[in-house]
C-alpha cells in the first residue's frame, strides 16, 4: 500500500481531478462496451482494463488525501497577532527562540529583529515562517491590550485640565496689560517701570506686537510686615503691553482676556478716543479689573478733568466722579506721581488674592509665536498654572512641542516658569497661533494621541463642510441638466450627436481668467500677531473691480517657495517686519522679477497695497473745464440749402477754444455735449474766444435749436490713474 501511494504521488500529473474523472468515465464506457459485446479486440481490452486500474489508482489516492485533510483540520490554526514577539511565537510553536530567532532574521527584507523579545509587526513575517515550518495560523487581536468598544472610541481623547485643589493654592502675581489708544503713551509708561527705552525701537514709534515684560513692583509705603511679602510677590510682575493702531484689534482683545488687572492709559490732552473706547468695551467683555492712568499731565494743555468727564460719557466711572474705578494722572514720560499708580496696583491685586497652583499640570495661554532662525518655532507662553520645565511635553492646539529652551524677558535661558510668568519656548513640531491655550501631558506618546484626535475631529467638521458643498454642487449640476433636457425637447432633437447644437459646447477644461484684474501676492511676517492683523486688514476690502488673490502667507522669513510662488502668478511679496532677505534669495527674487516689498509700519504695506490695486483700476476719465459763456441769441445761417442754428454768445469766464467739446445746458437739462464744426469771432474763423468776447459756435447736430440764457461750457477730457478708496479702518 505504501508503494502505491509513492508511486501514485510521484504520477500526480494524470491525477488532477478533471483527468481522474475522465479516467473513471472511459473506463466505465470500454467496461460497458465489452459487457455489451461490442467487442473490440485485444487492444481494446488491455487498454480498459490499463484505464480501470488507474481509475482505482486514483479513487485510492483521492481517499488518501482526504484521511490527510482531516488529520490536518483537526490541528487547529496557530493563533498570531501583530506585536508578537518571538520568544511567544516559539512557545506556540514548540521550537527554540533562539533558532526561529535565526531563522527570521534570515528572512527577506527583515533587518529589525533584533533579540525574542522584538515584536513582530509585519503580516509578511507571520507567512514566510508559516511556509518554512508548514503551519497554518490566523490573525487576532493581541490579547494583552484591553479591547476598546465603540463607545470608547468615540470618547474624547483630548487633554482636559485637572480639577483645582484648594489645598495646593498659593499666592501669584498678578498680571497686568495696559490698553489705550495709540500714541496715548502706553509704551513710555512701561518704559518707566523698566528703566528701559522699549519705544525707541519701535518702528514709526508705534507699538506693533502684544509684549510681555517682567516689572519689579515696590511699595515703600507698605508695613514692614508686609515689605517682605510684597517684595517676593511682586518682584516679577508680567506686564503686557497691548498695541494701540486700529489693526490690532485681536492683540488687544488677546491682552484683555489674559490678564488679571488692566491699566487704561489715556491722554489728558485728547481724552476718549476710538481706541480708547474699544479698549473699555473689551476690558468690560473680559471682566478684568480696571486702572485709569490719566497720562501727558506735563503739558499745557491738559485738562484731566475734561478727560474724566468723557470717561464718565464712556461708562467709565471713576472714584472721583462716586465710581468704583480708580484714576492717578501721570506723566509717563517725567515720571509724575507713577509711584502713586504703582500702590494702587499693588492694592488692587491684594484686594483680588490671586492663587494658583505650582504643583499640577501645566496650563498657560500664548501670548505670540514667531520663527527665530536660530531656535525654531517659538511661542510666547503665560504661564497660568503648573510650573513648565525644560523637557516637559506640551500640545496647543494642532501643534505639540518638547520643550528645549525657556527664555524670558531679558533674553535669559531659564530652567523653569511659574504662574503669571511669560517665558519663549522653543522645541514647536508646527508654530501655535497666538491666543491659543496650551496644556502639559505626561510623555510624548500621549501629546500625538492628543493631536491625532484633534485633526480627526477637525477632519469631520471639515468633511461635514465639504458634504454640504458637494450636494449643493450636485443641485447645481441636476438643474443645470434639466435645462439642458428642456433646451433639447425645444429644439426637437431626442437622441442629439455630441456638438451638433450651440446648448452643447464643450467647456475648455482650462479656462482663461476672464474676470476683473488681480493683484497677486505673498505675505510673510515676523510673528503670528501681526500676520493676524494684516489678514484683519484684508477682510475689509470689498472692491470689485479689482480682485486681491493672496497666493501664500505665514510667519517667517522669505523663502525661494515664496519666491517661485509669486513668479507663477506674475506677483510679489510683502515682508512685515521679517530679518532682512539674504542676498542670495535677493539675486534669485531679481532674476525672476518678483518684487520683495519690507514694511515694518503696517500703515504704510496698506498703503503700498493700495496704490498696487489703484494701477489696476481703469483709468478715470476727468473733464477740465476750460471756460463758460452765455447764449445772447439764436441765428438761422444758410448753409447749402439748409438752415444751420449758430449760437450767438457771450464768454462770461475762461475761454473757448475750437478743439474742445462743447455742452449745452438749459437749466438743469443738457441739451448737447459734443464738439464744434464753427467758432467765429465777427466773420472770421477763431482757434480760442477769451472771456468778455463775444462769439458765434455751431455745433455738430443742426437738430439742436438754442435759446437765450442756455449755459455753454467748453471743456476738454483727461484720463488720470484711478486712487483705490478701500478703507482698513484706519
Amino acid at each position: 500500500m505504501a508503494y502505491l501511494v509513492g508511486w501514485v504521488g510521484r504520477s500526480a500529473r494524470w491525477m488532477e481531478p478533471t483527468n481522474v474523472w475522465w479516467s473513471v468515465r472511459r473506463a466505465w464506457h470500454v467496461s460497458a462496451g465489452l459487457a455489451q459485446g461490442a467487442g473490440g479486440g485485444k487492444k481494446a481490452r488491455l487498454r480498459a482494463k490499463k484505464d480501470a486500474r488507474m481509475a482505482r489508482t486514483s479513487s485510492m489516492y483521492e481517499k488518501f488525501l482526504a484521511s490527510k485533510d482531516k488529520k490536518n483540520d483537526q490541528v487547529p490554526p496557530l493563533t498570531v497577532w501583530r506585536g508578537m514577539t518571538i520568544r511567544e511565537l516559539a512557545v506556540a510553536l514548540n521550537q527554540p527562540p533562539n533558532a526561529l530567532l535565526e531563522l527570521a532574521q534570515n528572512l527577506k527584507g527583515v533587518d529589525h529583529v533584533r533579540n525574542i523579545r522584538q515584536p513582530i509587526d509585519q503580516e509578511q513575517i507571520f507567512r514566510d515562517l508559516a511556509k518554512i515550518l508548514k503551519f497554518r495560523y490566523c490573525t487576532v487581536a493581541n490579547p494583552h491590550v484591553q479591547p476598546i468598544s465603540k463607545e470608547e472610541e468615540e470618547k474624547s481623547l483630548d487633554v482636559m485640565p485637572e480639577p483645582v485643589d484648594p489645598r495646593r493654592l498659593q499666592p501669584r502675581a498678578p498680571v497686568v496689560a495696559i490698553m489705550g489708544h495709540v500714541d496715548h503713551g502706553k509704551t513710555t509708561l512701561l518704559d518707566h517701570l523698566r528703566h528701559s527705552r522699549v519705544v525707541d525701537g519701535e518702528f514709526g514709534g508705534i507699538t506693533q506686537h502684544i509684549g510681555a515684560f517682567s516689572v519689579a513692583l515696590t511699595n515703600a509705603s507698605s508695613p514692614p510686615s508686609k515689605q517682605s511679602v510684597d517684595q517676593e510677590l511682586f518682584s516679577r510682575v508680567t506686564f503686557l503691553d497691548t498695541p494701540g493702531h486700529a489693526a490690532f484689534k485681536a492683540m488687544r482683545s488677546r491682552g484683555a482676556h489674559a490678564t488679571d488687572i488692566v491699566v487704561l492709559v489715556v491722554d489728558a490732552c485728547e481724552g476718549v478716543l476710538e481706541q480708547t473706547a474699544e479698549s473699555i468695551r473689551m476690558i468690560k467683555e473680559a471682566k478684568t479689573e480696571m486702572v485709569v492712568a490719566v497720562n501727558k499731565i506735563d503739558k499745557p494743555n491738559a485738562d484731566v478733568k475734561a478727560t474724566l468727564e468723557s470717561l464718565a460719557s464712556a461708562g467709565v466711572l471713576v472714584t472721583e466722579m462716586k465710581g468704583h474705578i480708580p484714576a492717578v494722572p501721570i506723566s509717563a514720560l517725567k515720571g509724575t506721581n507713577v509711584d502713586q499708580l504703582v500702590e494702587v496696583l499693588i492694592q488692587k491685586a491684594r484686594e483680588l488674592d490671586l492663587t494658583a497652583e505650582y504643583d499640577s499640570q501645566v496650563e498657560g495661554k500664548v501670548i505670540e509665536s514667531s520663527v527665530d532662525k536660530g531656535l525654531g518655532k517659538i511661542a510666547t507662553v503665560l504661564i497660568t498654572r503648573g510650573t513648565l520645565k525644560k523637557k516637559d511635553f506640551l500640545v496647543c492646539g494642532l501643534s505639540r512641542a518638547k520643550v528645549k529652551v525657556l527664555i524670558d524677558d531679558l533674553g535669559n535661558r531659564v530652567d523653569q516658569a511659574v504662574p503669571s510668568q511669560a517665558v519663549k519656548v522653543s522645541g514647536w513640531k508646527e508654530l501655535p497661533g497666538a491666543g491659543d491655550h496650551v496644556y502639559g501631558v505626561k510623555s510624548e506618546k500621549r501629546a500625538h494621541e492628543v493631536i491625532t484626535w484633534r485633526e480627526k475631529q477637525e477632519k469631520k467638521v471639515k468633511e461635514l463642510l465639504d458634504a454640504e458643498e458637494i450636494q449643493k454642487s450636485r443641485e447645481e449640476a441636476q438643474e443645470q441638466y434639466e435645462e439642458y433636457r428642456i433646451q433639447k425637447l425645444k429644439a426637437g432633437v431626442r437622441k442629439p450627436k455630441y456638438m451638433r447644437h450651440d446648448f452643447q459646447v464643450r467647456r475648455k477644461e482650462v479656462e482663461e481668467y476672464s474676470g476683473p484684474p488681480k493683484v497677486s501676492f505673498v505675505i510673510k511676517a515676523d510673528v503670528d500677531g501681526s500676520l493676524e492683523a494684516i489678514m484683519n486688514c484684508l477682510d475689509l476690502y470689498t472692491n470689485e473691480d479689482v480682485v486681491l488673490d493672496l497666493l501664500d502667507f505665514g510667519v517667517g522669513e522669505v523663502t525661494e517657495n515664496d519666491i517661485v510662488l509669486a513668479k507663477q502668478f506674475d506677483g510679489f511679496i510683502f515682508a512685515f517686519n521679517t530679518p532682512p532677505i539674504t542676498p542670495a534669495r535677493l539675486k534669485i527674487a531679481l532674476d525672476n522679477d518678483v518684487p520683495v516689498k519690507e514694511h515694518n509700519i503696517i500703515y504704510k504695506l496698506v498703503d503700498d497695497l493700495k496704490q498696487e490695486i489703484g494701477g489696476r483700476l481703469p483709468p478715470l476719465e476727468v473733464e477740465d473745464v476750460s471756460g463758460r459763456g452765455r447764449v445772447q441769441q439764436e441765428f438761422l445761417v444758410s448753409k447749402g440749402r439748409r438752415k444751420v442754428p449758430v449760437a450767438g454768445c457771450k464768454v462770461s469766464t475762461g475761454k473757448i477754444e475750437r478743439g474742445a467739446r462743447i455742452r449745452v445746458l438749459r437749466g438743469k437739462q443738457e441739451i448737447y455735449d459734443g464738439t464744434l464744426i464753427s467758432l467765429k469771432h465777427h466773420k472770421d474763423e477763431a482757434n480760442e474766444i477769451p472771456q468778455g468776447k463775444e462769439c458765434g459756435l455751431m455745433v455738430a447736430s443742426s437738430l439742436v435749436r438754442f435759446e437765450q440764457g442756455d449755459e455753454i461750457i467748453s471743456y476738454t477730457t483727461r484720463l488720470e490713474p484711478q486712487e483705490c478708496q478701500w478703507d482698513p479702518g484706519f
